[in-house]
C-alpha cells in the first residue's frame, strides 16, 4: 500500500521498427508507453524503463531499407545537442519531456547555470 491505498503495477514493452540512437525517438516512444498504461488516479511508486538491447552502434544491426537521410539528420542533431552541453554544461539543451515536474525543469535556478 502507498499512502493508505493500494498501487498500481503494470509493464510494457516497446519495440522499436529500426535500432536507434536518438534520445528523441527514446522519449517519444517511453512517452507514448506510459501513455497506454497511465491510470489517472492510481497511486504510483516508481516507474523504470529498461533498454534490454543496447549495443555500441557499429555492432547494431541495420536495415535495408532504412532511409538514410533520416539516421544522418538524427545523429546531426544528437552531436549538436552533445557538443552545446559539453561547451556550455550539462542539460544546457533538454528535450521537453526533461522539463515535467519542476517549474524550471531542474532542481536549481535557471540563471546558476549561466556564466
Amino acid at each position: 500500500m502507498f499512502a493508505g491505498r493500494y498501487s498500481y503495477a503494470n509493464a510494457l514493452t516497446v519495440a522499436f521498427p529500426t535500432p536507434t540512437q536518438d534520445s528523441g525517438t527514446l522519449i517519444r516512444h517511453a512517452t507514448q508507453g506510459v501513455g497506454r498504461l497511465f491510470r489517472l488516479g492510481d497511486a504510483y511508486r516508481k516507474a523504470g524503463v529498461l533498454l534490454p538491447d543496447v549495443v555500441p552502434a557499429a555492432q547494431a544491426p541495420t536495415d535495408l531499407f532504412a532511409g538514410a537521410t533520416d539516421d544522418d539528420r538524427s545523429r546531426d542533431r544528437m552531436a549538436m545537442l552533445d557538443a552545446v552541453n559539453r561547451r556550455y554544461g550539462r542539460d544546457t539543451l533538454r528535450f521537453a519531456g526533461q522539463l515535467v515536474g519542476t517549474p524550471t525543469g531542474g532542481g536549481e535556478p535557471r540563471d546558476s547555470r549561466w556564466p
